[in-house]
């Protein structure tokens, strides 16, 4: 690798799509490929040595979430909408997060977007502010 980006050409919308990540995700990703000799898919059936399906990534989290006792979902899908929401909340920039979700029309990408209020207060706190320095 690199830099710390790669490829995913298995998507829903059938796009390939460049994911970003941390330096620490980048060591885990380096230990994890020389340790299991990964050389094309970053997620694979071990037995076989093929690419996993959406289906057994589910599978995967659901045990996950029974083996911790966890209440909320930990699904690959809920983690896209957590990401969504923080990149937005944090960055506010949604053309880059629709280009980084992969969407090809923005209305999808605002369907995963939640607003709580305080959120919404704190950005009317903000044009106000900007407002009176006018």
């Amino acid at each position: 690798m690199s830099s710390n980006l790669f490829t995913v050409t298995t998507t829903k919308a059938d796009r390939d799509r460049i994911v970003y990540f941390k330096d620490s995700t980048r060591e885990l990703l380096e230990e994890y490929i020389s340790k299991f000799d990964i050389n094309d898919y970053i997620l694979i059936d071990f037995n076989t040595r093929e690419p996993i399906s959406t289906t057994s990534i589910e599978t995967v989290a659901k045990r996950l979430r029974q083996k911790l006792n966890l209440h909320k979902s930990i699904s690959p899908h809920k983690w896209r909408h957590t990401f969504a929401n923080d990149f937005n909340q944090n960055v506010n920039d949604i053309e880059s997060l629709r280009i980084l979700l992969g969407h090809s029309n923005i209305t999808t990408t605002q369907r995963y977007l939640q607003h709580d209020n305080k959120h919404i207060k704190s950005q009317y706190d903000k044009a106000q502010r900007q407002l009176e320095r006018v």
